[in-house]
């Protein structure tokens, strides 16, 4: 019987490992995965809205434990199911590795598994990390895991206030925006998308589950619920945003009874079930445009970090910007100080002449 990694092992035997991130690779990949889920369980899942991750049979149980433990949280949906994701996939491995006991669980079943996404992006593998720690404690303190699983992923404390935010000035900003394929299969959605997180500093969940009803067309508001903090954020709707979402209803959204706006552009005609889909569309502007993201982030958080500052260096006001980014606090959007050069370098102190 194949297993989940089956798929993954077959694609790696074929192509090279410098081919294996290449556009065309990454689709064939998830078709041969696709034909694996049939093989394994009967079906295939269905687009988007169902996970393609089951859990093992032995571990069944364990898993809808998690599921319920998570859903007694007060974590983000998005969180949750990314958490069930991770789960499902290292139990899979932890099944295909002969163990179907979590007292059987080692430290070095762990360390193998972590060496198989080796291949990933340091973040991701980071975000990976992170789960796997809490996962352990969880695995410890509620299905009698070896007590030394709680210990394999000591905390390390992080001044968030040391790292700085991921921003552009103006011009490059430009480049991203005159970057916009517009000969591409979806160049209206696309600029509607990057205009929501430019102009207005939208988060790319809130834009993923923006609905008709979030828009009053005739007063050019924009009212929605933030998935992030739950506040209600209403901001006004510039022409440039106006205009775009116009566009993309008027001559690009497919005809579907969805109430979302932005919705897949190939059957199923659906609401889009992750903001990843958008950060494809802004890394291949950042790409065309030639602009330099070298240890920088550039998927949409970073137009809303860079809407932030250009705020700042126009002279706007605290108050203000929160508004607009829909910050609970002001104490928040002071940590876009440490990038106002503008106003910074008139508090700058005279060097001490030293003879």
């Amino acid at each position: 019987m194949p297993t989940s990694l089956d798929a993954d092992k077959f694609v790696d035997e074929i192509y090279p490992e410098e081919m294996r991130k290449a556009g065309h690779v990454v689709f064939r990949r998830s078709a041969i995965r696709k034909l694996f889920d049939l093989e394994i369980h009967g079906a295939f899942p269905k687009c988007y809205h169902v996970s393609r991750y089951f859990a093992p049979m032995c571990f069944s149980d364990l898993c809808a434990n998690y599921e319920n433990h998570l859903a007694h949280s007060e974590l983000n949906q998005s969180t949750i199911r990314t958490k069930i994701i991770n789960a499902k996939k290292f139990l899979t491995f932890v099944a295909d590795n002969n163990l179907n006991c979590i007292t059987q669980l080692k430290q070095h079943h762990v360390y193998a598994y972590i060496s198989v996404i080796d291949s990933v992006t340091s973040m991701a593998k980071s975000a990976v990390l992170f789960f796997l720690r809490g996962f352990m404690r969880y695995l410890v303190d509620n299905h009698s895991a070896d007590n030394s699983l709680s210990k394999i992923f000591p905390v390390i404390l992080v001044n968030h206030s040391e790292s700085l935010p991921s921003v552009y000035n103006s011009d490059e900003i430009a480049k991203v925006v005159a970057a916009i394929n517009e000969t591409g299969e979806c160049a209206c959605r696309d600029r509607a998308v990057i205009m929501l997180a430019l102009q207005l500093g939208i988060r790319a969940g809130d834009i993923r589950n923006l609905k008709f009803d979030n828009i009053d067309w005739r007063l050019k508001t924009i009212t929605l619920i933030q998935e992030k903090t739950k506040k209600v954020l209403q901001l006004p709707l510039p022409d440039e945003c106006f205009f775009a979402l116009l566009d993309y209803l008027k001559n690009e959204r497919p005809h579907c009874d969805s109430e979302h706006i932005f919705v897949r552009s190939r059957i199923p005609y659906q609401a889009y079930s992750s903001s990843n889909a958008f950060y494809y569309i802004i890394s291949g502007c950042f790409t065309r445009a030639g602009v330099d993201t070298s240890n920088k982030h550039k998927g949409l958080h970073s137009l809303r970090h860079s809407s932030a500052v250009n705020l700042l260096f126009n002279d706007t006001p605290y108050p203000v910007i929160s508004g607009i980014l829909g910050h609970d606090s002001t104490n928040t959007t002071k940590r876009y100080l440490r990038m106002d050069v503008k106003h910074l370098r008139q508090l700058a102190l005279e060097v001490p002449y030293v003879c």
